[in-house]
């Protein structure tokens, strides 16, 4: 029998009799033999049975061969109706008994190799060969799967070689973004960017055309790489973008996971800054003694900002991006905005409150022309009065000063920063003012009286001019400082 429709061969239809004998012992015929055809998976016997066996000159070698070409790639499918997977795949060949058409075909395949990789978080694992099929059979069951995820490929084969199937993959996984810089809706962002986005597992297909920058509808040049370590694409553009404009990323479908699950397209925007900022502000933060205003006429309160921006009216008018706090309390105010010296002022609509601390706020829905947002800022200040010398022992300049008197001061108001007992304090201090010699003594306070005294520890020198000193240190009970106070005084013999 030689190859099912090899050249060459001759043979009748399937199920023939014709030209096939079976005889008994003496020659008589029996049952007779039909030309049944089957197939032995592109193995075959040529055995030729001849009258007169003995006579060997009569058996020639007769070389029997077909032309070898590599099968088709199958196309491979499959369904999982429980724990199993049910493999089914094209042959490109197929062989029917009926047809000769279908026989001898040198692409016919000899039988089928199929192979399973693991996917474990996303990642493909290596390809094994775990099963064998004959040719023209095109379905396989895995009853190994279980609820594991696979990739398969079946390879047909044939005396030319192999041809490997395009794999399958029992669960393609969907690839997402779990971070990316910068953020959708970014502002301020520096020039020199370089976007980057990092996905939940490897992925395949990042390019200059599936990871993309525009400014408006103009396409930004840029170069994109992809770190297979970190799984991270980041896009570098070609030079720095341009200032206080709005940017759009975008990534397509083309970008999938290597089990063939596609990214769904996505973009984003953001704006490139300087972001605006305050640049001065009045009053300062921490300021103490700030006016109260009167009934006429209020303490205005401003900020400059570092280039134009919008939220602020520019009519008085109150706004939540503007506000002044006493506590927890918004102060009743209205504000202006100056676009052209990009002074905001806030005006109270009352006197402030004595000895207060006031809080200052300004939004981050201020932008500027661009989008880029203010970064949000308080700042605190306290209303005065602040606490004044009303009176002071020796006088300003005073001469022949007994050299063992004590130096007062009295105060408009209870302050803090001075000692109850007496000791040393830096806030009160002597000093020789000739050569700034520091004079040894000990300070008390009085609450009561509110006076200051300060004890030298020794006779002062005669004839000598000294300088007492108060210092800021000393402040009020709501915060406010004194302003430094220094005088003179000469003693006697």
């Amino acid at each position: 029998m030689m190859p099912l429709g090899a050249k060459g061969s001759t043979t009748g239809p399937n199920g023939s009799e014709t030209g096939f004998n079976n005889t008994d012992t003496n020659g008589n015929p029996i049952a007779p033999i039909s030309n049944d055809m089957t197939n032995f998976g592109w193995e075959y016997v040529w055995h030729c049975h001849i009258l007169s066996h003995e006579e060997m000159d009569m058996m020639r070698p007769i070389s029997v061969s077909a032309p070898r070409t590599l099968p088709d790639a199958s196309v491979v499918s499959f369904t999982r109706p429980t724990s199993d997977v049910l493999l089914s795949w094209t042959d490109g060949t197929p062989v029917t008994m009926t047809d000769p058409t279908t026989w001898g075909n040198a692409k016919n395949e000899i039988g089928y190799k199929i192979e399973r990789a693991p996917i474990v978080n996303g990642t493909l694992g290596a390809y094994v060969q775990f099963a064998t099929t004959l040719a023209n059979v095109t379905t396989y069951t895995d009853v190994t799967a279980g609820t594991g995820e696979y990739a398969y490929r079946v390879t047909a084969w044939n005396a030319a070689g192999n041809t490997v199937s395009a794999p399958i993959f029992t669960a393609p996984t969907t690839p997402t973004i779990t971070a990316q810089d910068p953020a959708s809706g970014a502002t301020g962002v520096a020039a020199n960017v370089q976007p980057s986005v990092t996905f939940n597992e490897p992925v395949t297909g990042v390019s200059d055309t599936t990871f993309t920058l525009k400014q408006g509808t103009t396409a930004v040049p840029a170069s994109v790489t992809y770190n297979t370590t970190t799984q991270t694409a980041t896009l570098v553009p070609t030079a720095a973008l341009t200032a206080d404009k709005p940017y759009t990323l975008s990534l397509t479908t083309a970008i999938k996971s290597v089990s063939g699950g596609s990214l769904a397209a996505t973009s984003w925007g953001f704006i490139t800054g300087p972001s605006p900022t305050v640049t001065t502000t009045n009053p300062v933060d921490g300021a103490t003694g700030v006016g109260l205003g009167t009934v006429n006429k209020r303490t205005p309160m401003s900020a400059t900002f570092s280039e134009a921006v919008t939220g602020l009216p520019a009519t008085a008018a109150s706004t939540p991006n503007f506000t002044l706090k006493l506590g927890t309390a918004i102060i009743g105010s209205k504000v202006t905005y100056n676009a052209k010296t990009r002074v905001a002022t806030l005006t109270p609509d009352a006197p402030l409150v004595g000895d207060s601390t006031y809080t200052l706020s300004l939004g981050s829905a201020i932008t500027d022309v661009a989008g880029n947002l203010l970064a949000a800022k308080t700042w605190t200040f306290i209303t005065g009065p602040a606490p004044v010398v009303t009176a002071r022992t020796p006088a300003v300049n005073a001469t022949r000063v007994s050299r063992t008197a004590n130096i007062t001061a009295t105060f408009s108001e209870a302050v803090t920063g001075l000692p109850g007992t007496a000791a040393a304090s830096a806030n009160f201090t002597i000093k020789r003012t000739s050569t700034g010699a520091a004079v040894t003594s000990v300070v008390s306070y009085s609450s009561l009286t509110r006076v200051a005294t300060l004890n030298p520890t020794g006779t002062l020198r005669a004839n000598t001019q000294y300088t007492v000193t108060l210092s800021s240190g000393i402040k009020d009970t709501a915060g406010n400082l004194l302003t430094p106070v220094t005088w003179n005084f000469t003693t006697g013999n």
